[in-house]
């Protein structure tokens, strides 16, 4: 009900009741008290409405209060053991960037006969329950945060998968290799949003949920020492991928 949601309206509605019932009648009845109480007699059916209204209100306060504390405790659970996934991850990053730094590499120099060093890793299972139980009782837009890295992470992880499996048989042509460097910066985006979540994790800031930025891609990139002018066309597209990003979230 609209009168319910907005405070304001109801202060109102009490102010006319108080008037209405109150004031007026003790100015109509020269302060009599008998005619207060006739007044009162006269419209108790009205009266008896309205303090079962006021109350029906005090009832749905304290609920949503109690709703909203349990609510509260409950992500604070969750957020307790949001650092343990969170490094879980990080450390499942840190191979991936390794893994995707040694394709790169290979398909720069055209030496895809050889076999990979690194593999990819095992996407870990414990973070799932965790960002679950975050998305469940945390606010919209920290739901929303942990959505979109859950799905990132699953197109990452079949991306690496994907390009462990015969890669010594792939031709490095210039479309493969155009194909990595989107594979790289969608990975930087992906390692940046998690790295955004450990102040909120700790409890130190509220989630930020701003767009990255080219420096977040580019420190990613240096942390697995790769520099973008070695690499033909990865700025100018990681920046083309900001624009479209931004574009869409203005959307």
């Amino acid at each position: 009900m609209l009168i319910l949601d907005n405070k304001y309206l109801l202060y109102i509605f009490f102010l006319l009741y108080f008037i209405s019932m109150i004031l007026y009648p003790l100015y109509e009845g020269k302060g009599d008290w008998n005619y207060l109480q006739c007044t009162w007699y006269s419209w108790q059916s009205l009266n008896a409405g309205v303090l079962l209204f006021f109350s029906s209100i005090v009832g749905l306060k304290i609920t949503t209060y109690n709703e909203k504390e349990e609510r509260r405790r409950n992500l604070l659970k969750a957020k307790a053991l949001l650092p343990d996934a969170l490094s879980e991850l990080s450390t499942y990053l840190e191979s991936s960037g390794s893994f995707l730094k040694e394709v790169l590499i290979k398909t720069k120099e055209k030496d895809t006969k050889k076999p990979l060093e690194n593999q990819p890793p095992d996407l870990p299972m414990n973070y799932k329950n965790i960002f679950a139980n975050c998305i469940h009782f945390g606010e919209p837009d920290v739901a929303d945060y942990l959505i979109f890295i859950l799905g990132r992470l699953q197109v990452h992880n079949s991306r690496i998968n994907s390009l462990s499996r015969g890669f010594d048989e792939v031709i490095p042509t210039k479309l493969f290799y155009h194909n990595i460097i989107s594979y790289l910066y969608c990975f930087a985006e992906l390692k940046a949003l998690i790295d955004k979540l450990y102040p909120f994790a700790r409890g130190l800031e509220k989630l930020d949920t701003s767009n990255l930025v080219l420096n977040d891609y580019l420190n990613v990139y240096h942390h697995f020492a790769i520099w973008p002018e070695d690499y033909e066309g990865l700025k100018e597209a990681t920046e083309r991928f900001i624009q479209r990003n931004n574009k869409d979230t203005r959307n």
